[in-house]
């Protein structure tokens, strides 16, 4: 590849120069800041667990609140144990959805289940052998 700055023609490494991002050779290089483009980390694996199908429980706050104190855990134990603020785990027992990292730390740290699988069921349409319209849609509501 061509440097950029003085044009000789070989290797180049990708710096960052008087605001621009350019290659230079190694040279030339020392010119500018030498750039490390960091790979994308790849896509989290959703665990089975997590999937779509899976929702926080009703009454997650008043089950989690049950479960600590029959541990004999005051809400400052519990919130230093899990590493999370006090008033941040108040709010989760008031009926706060934490997110799911939180509410799994949760279940597991005081063994209870706070997910529950879903079910879906699929609606059959009226015309099953050609493709649903606007119309279909607005006739079935």
């Amino acid at each position: 590849m061509q440097c950029e700055i003085c044009g000789k023609e070989g290797s180049s490494v990708e710096i960052f120069f008087e605001g621009n991002y350019m290659y230079a050779c190694p040279s030339c290089s020392s010119l500018g800041r030498k750039v490390e483009r960091r790979q994308r980390a790849s896509a989290p694996v959703v665990s089975k667990d997590s999937g779509p199908d899976m929702v926080l429980v009703s009454g997650f706050g008043e089950k989690i609140r049950h479960a600590r104190e029959a541990k004999g855990l005051t809400a400052k134990e519990f919130a230093e144990k899990i590493f999370e603020k006090e008033s941040f785990l108040h709010k989760v027992e008031s009926g706060h959805r934490p997110s799911d990292d939180l509410a799994k730390k949760i279940s597991s740290s005081l063994e209870i289940a706070l997910f529950e699988k879903i079910s879906v069921e699929k609606q059959s349409s009226k015309i099953p052998n050609e493709k649903m319209t606007l119309w279909d849609l607005a006739k079935k509501k």
